[in-house]
């Protein structure tokens, strides 16, 4: 299974712990109606990470957050 180890967003990288500090701090909000947002269901909690963050959330400048997965390349 692949997991969630950091977020990319405001160009840099995240750890989750970070990103969910971010969201409660309301530096990151939930946009469902952004063109590219990901609704999996009416359930909120099918709408969430294994962290417990929005697929949909965005940054300050409006741009959706992105995950990095533990099984993304790796520069050796």
């Amino acid at each position: 299974m692949t997991r969630v180890i950091a977020y990319t967003y405001m160009a840099d990288m995240h750890s989750p712990g970070d990103a969910l500090q971010d969201w409660r701090a309301g530096r990151l909000a939930v946009n469902n109606d952004h063109p590219h947002a990901l609704v999996l269901g009416s359930s909120l909690e099918l709408n969430r990470d294994e962290h417990g963050l929005s697929y949909n959330l965005q940054d300050a400048e409006g741009n959706l957050i992105h995950a990095v997965f533990d099984t993304d390349e790796r520069a050796v």
